[in-house]
């Protein structure tokens, strides 16, 4: 079995991102495969904004972890903050890798995608899109 804890906001929650891995998972009718999950997905959250909340440290501390899903707010891997940005990188570097690294646990990093009318700083979806990828 996998146990899977996914870190994100809307982009994970309103497309119920646990359930449907979970049933993935259940689909494949293999014990290796059967997936528990928790989550914590605050709405317009980012990486470095959760590495604040006691919830995700005591998470990350007191269970066991195959994976960790991290996914960050939607505009910060294309680094239209610079300041939003270096903190994503300052938390994964100094709160998110170190306690990763000591559940033995793999981390995967979970890419968002443009907004369907784009954006004013980044322009169409696709162009967001391949900013977001480049981030």
């Amino acid at each position: 079995s996998l146990s899977i804890l996914f870190l994100g906001n809307s982009y994970t929650f309103y497309n119920n991102l646990p359930v449907l891995v979970a049933g993935f998972g259940a689909a494949a009718n293999s014990p290796k495969l059967l997936i528990s999950f928790n989550s914590v997905t605050p709405g317009g959250s980012s990486l470095w904004s959760k590495s604040s909340m006691p919830e995700v440290r005591n998470l990350l501390i007191s269970q066991s972890w195959d994976i960790v899903v991290l996914q960050d707010q939607s505009l910060t891997p294309a680094a239209s903050n610079p300041t939003d940005y270096e903190r994503a990188l300052d938390s994964l570097e100094e709160f998110y890798a170190p306690l990763i690294m000591q559940a033995n646990a793999k981390a995967l990093l979970y890419q968002t995608w443009g907004r369907r009318d784009g954006d004013s700083q980044l322009g169409s979806f696709l162009e967001m899109s391949q900013e977001t990828a480049t981030g």
